[in-house]
Order: C-alpha cells, then sequence, then structure tokens
C-alpha cells in the first residue's frame, strides 16, 4: 500500500518536528491562504488544536522553512485521530503532506492503537485513499463546518507503522527520536 509512494521528497530536504509557539504565524498564514471554502471553518477552529496542544501537534519543514501542520490524539478504544492538516498551497504536491501522515503512524504503537480515523473533505479525501484510508458510511453535510466531510478509517498494525517508518527512511524525512505517541 505505502509502496506506491515513491519519490514524494522530490530531491528536497524535508523535516518533521513537534509544533512551536514560533510557528504560529507561518500557521495562521497558511490557513489564510487555503480559505474557508476548502477547510469549512474559520481560524479560530484551526488554530485551536495547535493552542491547546492536545495530543501531538507538528511542522513539516522543506530546507527549513514551515511549510505543513498536522496533530494526532488518542480518541479512546484504541483508535489515534488524525486532523487539523494544512500544508501551505504554494508547498503542495512537494511531499510534506505525505511526510506528516506517515510520521503519524511511524509515531504510533500497535500494541495501543488499532484504528487510524480521521475527518477529510472532498478535497482531501484522495490524498488519504492513498495511505489505506476508506470512507465509513455515507459522507455527511455538516453544519458547523459547511462541507461534507468523510470519516475515513484504517486498521493499524505493526506491519503498516513499519512501512511508514521504511518509507520515512527510504525518503530521508528526518524526524525526531524523542517523538512517540500511545
Amino acid at each position: 500500500m505505502l509502496s506506491a509512494l515513491k519519490g514524494f521528497s522530490r530531491g528536497r530536504c524535508i523535516t518533521v518536528r513537534r509544533y512551536r509557539q514560533s510557528d504560529a504565524s507561518v500557521l495562521e498564514r497558511t490557513i489564510r491562504e487555503i480559505g474557508e471554502n476548502v477547510l469549512g471553518h474559520g481560524l479560530k477552529h484551526w488554530m485551536g488544536p495547535y493552542e491547546d496542544q492536545r495530543g501531538a501537534a507538528l511542522t513539516a519543514e522543506i530546507d527549513g522553512a514551515p511549510v505543513g501542520f498536522a496533530c494526532v490524539e488518542e480518541y479512546g478504544d484504541g483508535v489515534l485521530l488524525f486532523h487539523s492538516d494544512v500544508v501551505s498551497p504554494s508547498r503542495q504536491g512537494r511531499g510534506a503532506g505525505t511526510a506528516l501522515t506517515l510520521v503519524r503512524m511511524a509515531i504510533a504503537s500497535p500494541s495501543e492503537v488499532s484504528w487510524l480515523g480521521l475527518l477529510s473533505t472532498e478535497h482531501s479525501r484522495t490524498f488519504y485513499e492513498r495511505f489505506g484510508f476508506a470512507v465509513e458510511g455515507e459522507s455527511t453535510r455538516d453544519p458547523f463546518f459547511k462541507l461534507t466531510l468523510n470519516q475515513m478509517a484504517v486498521g493499524f498494525s505493526e506491519t503498516l507503522r513499519d512501512a511508514a517508518e521504511g518509507r520515512l527512511r527510504d525518503e530521508g524525512i528526518a524526524c525526531p527520536q524523542d517523538l512517540h505517541y500511545v
């Protein structure tokens, strides 16, 4: 499944690290650039998980510049929730989103996590399908987000975690050694 993700870094130096408060201005600019027509909600909603530091918040850098952000937190009952993913529109397609997704897979513990879950928009659905996520149930029009949302999940195992670690290693994606979740 993850073997189809070949050559995503395209020669750029991609690093994933913990989010820092000094990233807030770049995160805010990224959210504004993407806009509510894609994200479905205002700035405050998207900044919240980074300000609250729920779970683990991550930053992807390309050649030393922050370009993407993502969060992961324990949802309960063996489910790890991926959320609040944004990548600068001018930097999309260069591997930052892929690196953030793979790192979140690689830091999870298969002994504690049996499912990875997320909500996708129609804009991001095919991106997550590349990692094996599938839509669970019917897509719904959410009045709060004002978007059609897809609940997506993938069964998590040691095999999937090892595949994610292998892809990161093959692409030379740097990830903090102390970054582990659940």
